[in-house]
């Protein structure tokens, strides 16, 4: 009897040891399982729909552009099948010949390749004024605020001394609304007193740099999680024909300046769990976290990024049982947290006004759940800022209204489960199945020094190349959601395999943050205002799992082909045998 009780004693901490030691591995999974599950279903979308944003009037540039979508439902035609074979062979093919170019040859050539057709884009589009709404409030804020600049310094002087009574009223109102925008204004502030005020043309180039650096943390992100050269190849090919990625950098907001130091900073959290000294990783973990906290300050969402990253660290802390790494992580994201209440706080200070806390946050829920006239399902609408000016502001009011709307909408839809499925069809659609992830739209959402009606940028935008490059990009963003199910798909055999032993910390935190940060852009804006610019961050998070998809599919056709020539040398050399025989 004794020696039962004792083998069970010593058996049942065995066994907690095991599932404590496999429940990592276990959650890798089940969170890459529901990756595979929505990245399947935006695979689905993307063939079923095809968003086209539709023009007001006959002519073109701004004043004809909406954001209104024909969403063209229906089963893929047979020129698109044939395109998306065709550019699967073109993709594998480039990968197996560049993969013969060293590393980090490659990865200059590109770099330099993205750089220089952003800025060809942008010459192209050689815009002087830019009429997005949120872009015109900050420029005029920012140009007001740098010609008092002087006396705004001294931060004791009125606000008179600062803005003109007409500017000062516009963005008084305007950041009573959004005052988490006093981030963005500091940085069209920076880019106008480097470069000049409204310098547009700046302000884009900027943004290229930026989002050639971007490139480099995905490639590097792309190695970690185990692509090789060929997977490099890859990613190098995916890029530099990702049509979204190459337009961005006209859209004249910070989006891709926040996106890419958030990036960065978790791409140096990646390097930090591996790095063997203590002082080093402590270092540069609160460093990675902070500069996270500056990237946040320039687009607030991106705190759906740093969540993933949290998560992706208690997975590397984990795995490398340095539980001291915890409370660092946990300490510098208070502190990222902390800087997002700077630039709010600045300006306060420097107009000697209280902005208030803005809209509340589910306000955007209910707009987002809203169907505004001639607009997508889900869009922008001045609800809740009609809503703002009838409580004059007060966010407990506000809270309550925009709390009862959410759940008056969601009753709505529980009642009548067909219109509330199409309403989520189609806000997804126009979120993740718009071929350019809006970013031909913002490319002409400007005034031009140059004819608008002639030069390459009028030929893709609304001449003869626009239906072909439309055609490309809808067949290429298919083509990315299928070969990133197969590279989470190889993630998810290695996880199984290796049950995270021979991992490295970077790589697990490199494929889990990847992994959360798409799920959780995808979450996120199911509920939230819908646009194809906020999800675009989130869908070029598929592109080094598309690289691994495209990695494996080389390397099994190749197994392929090796097996077939084999036995086919076996076949020659038994009948050989024959024969002589």
């Amino acid at each position: 009897m004794q020696v039962e009780v004792k083998r069970v004693g010593k058996t049942i901490p065995h066994f907690l040891g095991r599932v404590i030691r496999a429940l990592p591995c276990w959650l890798a999974i089940i969170a890459y399982a529901i990756e595979i599950a929505v990245v399947a279903f935006l695979f689905i979308l993307s063939i079923v729909f095809t968003p086209i944003f539709l023009r007001v009037g006959e002519g073109y540039g701004p004043i004809h552009l909406s954001e209104n979508q024909d969403y063209h439902f229906g089963t893929p035609s047979t020129m698109f099948v044939v395109g998306f074979l065709m550019l699967f062979l073109f993709f594998l093919m480039s990968s197996v010949i560049l993969a013969r170019v060293r590393g980090h040859w490659m990865l200059s050539v590109l770099l330099i390749y993205a750089f220089l057709v952003q800025v060809l884009w942008i010459a192209s589009l050689s815009m002087i004024s830019y009429m997005y709404p949120d872009s015109v409030s900050l420029s005029n804020a920012a140009v007001a605020l740098l010609q008092g600049d002087d006396d705004c310094r001294q931060y004791a002087v009125g606000v008179d001394a600062c803005m003109s009574e007409e500017a000062f009223s516009q963005s008084q109102q305007y950041f009573s609304w959004y005052p988490f925008q006093a981030g963005p204004l500091m940085w069209y502030m920076i880019i106008f007193h480097i470069f000049g005020s409204r310098n547009v043309i700046a302000f884009q180039v900027v943004n290229a740099c930026f989002i050639t650096v971007f490139i480099a943390v995905l490639w590097r992100f792309g190695t970690h999680i185990g692509l090789r050269n060929e997977g490099r190849a890859a990613f190098a090919s995916l890029s530099a024909t990702c049509m979204p990625l190459m337009m961005f950098a006209a859209f004249v907001y910070p989006n891709a300046i926040g996106l890419t130091i958030v990036m960065s900073g978790l791409l140096l959290a990646a390097e930090a769990f591996s790095m063997k000294h203590a002082w080093s990783s402590v270092l540069a973990l609160v460093s990675a976290f902070v500069l996270c906290g500056v990237g946040m300050v320039f687009k607030t969402t991106f705190q759906i990024l740093v969540i993933a990253g949290v998560i992706a660290s208690l997975f590397a802390i984990w795995k490398s049982r340095r539980y001291w790494q915890l409370p660092v992580v946990l300490a510098a994201v208070f502190v990222a947290k902390r800087i997002l209440d700077w630039p709010t706080q600045w300006l306060e200070r420097v107009t000697g006004l209280d902005f208030g806390k803005g809209m509340p946050m589910s306000a955007w829920i209910a707009i987002g759940l809203g169907q505004p006239k001639n607009m997508p399902a889900g869009w922008w609408s001045p609800e809740m800022l009609q809503m703002f000016m009838r409580v004059d502001g007060d966010y407990s009011k506000q809270s309550e209204i925009a709390m009862g709307t959410v759940r008056q909408r969601l009753t709505d839809m529980l009642n009548n489960p067909a219109a509330g499925r199409q309403f989520f069809v189609h806000k997804l659609a126009s979120e993740w199945a718009e071929p350019t992830f809006m970013t031909s739209l913002y490319s002409e959402l400007g005034e031009s020094s140059i004819n608008q009606n002639a030069g390459i940028s009028s030929e893709v935008l609304h001449g003869s190349l626009t239906i072909p490059l439309l055609r490309y990009q809808n067949v290429s963003q298919s083509l990315i959601y299928f070969l990133a199910l197969i590279g989470i798909a190889v993630l998810i055999r290695k996880i199984h395999r290796e049950k995270t032993q021979s991992m490295d910390p970077a790589e697990i935190f490199s494929s889990v943050l990847l992994s959360t940060s798409f799920i959780g852009g995808f979450l996120c804006y199911v509920f939230w205002e819908a646009k194809g610019i906020y999800t675009l961050p989130f869908y070029l998070m598929l592109l080094p799992f598309a690289a691994l998809g495209l990695q494996q599919s080389s390397n099994m056709l190749s197994g392929l082909s090796r097996r077939i020539l084999k036995k086919s040398a076996l076949d020659k050399l038994r009948n050989g045998i024959f024969v002589k025989d």
